[in-house]
């Protein structure tokens, strides 16, 4: 209470006169502030007229995520909150800087949609600046199917903008409440044909939405496609210093891989079409592109995965929408629709039962689809190629390797391969998927000590090949499985080094086989550590508002 303050602050401040100076400071600014924490932000008496403002010029960054209670009526007998020219309803949306309240204009006597900042008052001028470039995007976008600025203002220190009310869902929510159903696609074309004529008109303006996801797009009572929040938008070539290089933006299930790769400079409207490409997907399999446990695995699985083909998860689905919506979802920008125009024509075209300009693909993509579909597959089965090659090749230029030991190696390579086939084909299996990680890193160390135990490589340099076991196992990103890898590879050379003692009745050189052992563990230790920050990374990334 404020009559126990000072003795309270000569206590817990007692020697820091800087602290309680700060302490001090705060305090005063609390008492400026009065009953604003306790009251709805910037509500004012019902006459108060809105000053008009202009619009900024840098980018925003922000996602709205849609609720239910757009749809929700005020309770009879509640008291009625007036902004401005605004009568609030109650809130329909809330992200990580604005807040959108379901409103009717008293003046014109409609309902619209009306935009704050969360901060109010105490916006920083980089927030204001978002704000408005938000604001700005989509002022300049006359479009049926984009949702219309009504005004932009300014009202009791409070920066704001009405806009277009829907009232309807999102993809999203209607996905989410079953109401969505796929088929073989061709209502999901021509959903799809009007955002992508919308997102032309917005692109032949300069701008880049970002941000497109089935979230951002409302449908009204008549099924039209409306999109929504330009919080992300930006101009075309345009460099601003709110969007650094470096810095990710946008929804990682929904974005471009130049995008996840925060090349922001480089980012043209290529990125919208794949996540064009990604609304698609979503329609037609009811999932996004790439989901994974956490933000950070879905933008690595961006960047480096292959999605899934979607007759695999819907086989209603025409085959030429399935090259449509491929096309759109190819890693490199150049090989996506030269643009959105291009989109809508084809997607139109599959409604109207014509051939597509989608190209089937060639052997070339199909390989690196095959590559990036299941990298870890065809790396074990590169690896063990190059093994038995190399294990063909000196049994034919050294005859002094008898017959039934060269069996017997290229026996377990060729059983490590069918394994990893068999761990690859469970992995793809959901039930199994968090298991499976674990059983094959079993396989890998047992195999390996296998083939190294029939080579009687101890000693030699193929003991190298542990090590590699216990760095490649930090590419699944969990510690459990590096530290299991680490102990199957210790206890793997140990049986090598057993196994040599008993065959020779001597032990060579124990201070090495100490010191490899040590290096395992270190190796396994600095993977772990390293795998344990990019998981707090993704934690981090995953608990942002």
């Amino acid at each position: 209470m404020p009559a126990g303050r000072g003795q309270f602050l000569d206590e817990a401040c007692k020697g820091e006169p800087e602290l309680r100076s700060q302490v001090e400071s705060l305090l005063r600014a609390h008492e400026r502030a009065g009953d604003f924490l306790q009251r709805t932000p910037q509500l004012s008496p019902l006459g108060a007229r809105p000053a008009r403002a202009g619009a900024g010029q840098e980018k925003g960054e922000e996602t709205i995520v849609i609720s239910d209670a757009a749809l929700t009526p005020p309770i009879a007998g509640t008291k009625v909150h007036c902004f401005g020219d605004y009568e609030l309803l109650g809130e329909i949306a809330r992200g990580g800087m604005g807040v959108v309240y379901k409103a009717r204009q008293i003046s014109l006597n409609r309902l619209v949609a009306l935009k704050m900042i969360l901060a109010g008052q105490f916006a920083s001028e980089a927030e204001v600046k978002r704000f408005h470039a938000e604001a700005e995007a989509a002022a300049n976008l006359n479009h049926r199917n984009i949702v219309g600025i009504y005004e932009v203002g300014l009202s009791e220190g409070q920066h704001y903008f009405s806009m277009q009310y829907i009232e309807g869902r999102s993809l999203a929510q209607l996905e989410a409440d079953g109401r969505w159903r796929a088929g073989a696609g061709k209502e999901a074309a021509q959903l799809v044909a009007k955002v992508a004529r919308a997102v032309q008109y917005a692109h032949d303006r300069g701008i880049l939405h970002r941000d497109l996801k089935p979230a951002n797009i409302l449908l009204d009572a008549d099924g039209e496609p409306h999109v929504s929040d330009f919080g992300l938008a930006r101009r075309i070539g345009a460099d601003s210093s709110l969007t650094m290089e470096g810095t990710v933006l946008g929804t990682p299930s929904f974005m471009a891989p130049e995008q996840a790769a925060a090349k922001t400079k480089e980012l043209s409207a290529a990125a919208d079409i794949y996540s064009l490409g990604a609304v698609l997907y979503f329609l037609l399999t009811g999932r996004p592109p790439f989901v994974a446990a956490s933000p950070l695995d879905t933008l690595v699985q961006v960047l480096e995965g292959e999605v899934i083909v979607p007759r695999t998860i819907n086989p209603r689905v025409g085959r030429d929408l399935e090259r449509i919506c491929l096309r759109c979802l190819e890693k490199s920008p150049e090989r996506r629709y030269a643009e959105a125009a291009t989109l809508t024509e084809d997607l139109e075209r599959f409604v109207r039962d014509e051939p597509v300009q989608a190209w089937p693909p060639g052997f070339k993509p199909f390989l690196l689809h095959w590559m990036r579909r299941q990298p870890a597959l065809v790396s074990r089965l590169l690896g063990l190629g190059i093994c038995v090659i190399i294990a063909q090749g000196t049994f034919h230029y050294y005859p002094t390797v008898p017959l039934a030991q060269h069996t017997r190696i290229v026996s377990a390579l060729g059983i490590w391969a069918l394994l990893s086939v068999i761990c690859q084909w469970a992995l793809e299996r959901e039930r199994w998927s968090k298991l499976v990680p674990f059983i094959w890193a079993v396989v890998d160390a047992v195999c390996l000590t296998a083939a190294l135990w029939f080579d009687e490589a101890l000693p030699g340099p193929l003991i190298a090949s542990f090590p590699v076991l216990v760095a490649v196992s930090g590419l699944w990103f969990r510690v459990p499985l590096v530290g299991l890898t680490t102990i199957l590879a210790m206890l793997g050379y140990s049986f090598l080094v057993m196994d040599d003692f008993f065959r020779h009745r001597r032990l060579d050189q124990m201070n090495w086989h100490v010191v490899f052992l040590v290096l395992l563990v270190l190796t396994g230790c600095a993977v772990a550590y390293q795998v344990h920050r990019v998981r707090a990374l993704s934690r981090f990334y995953d608990r942002r508002p």
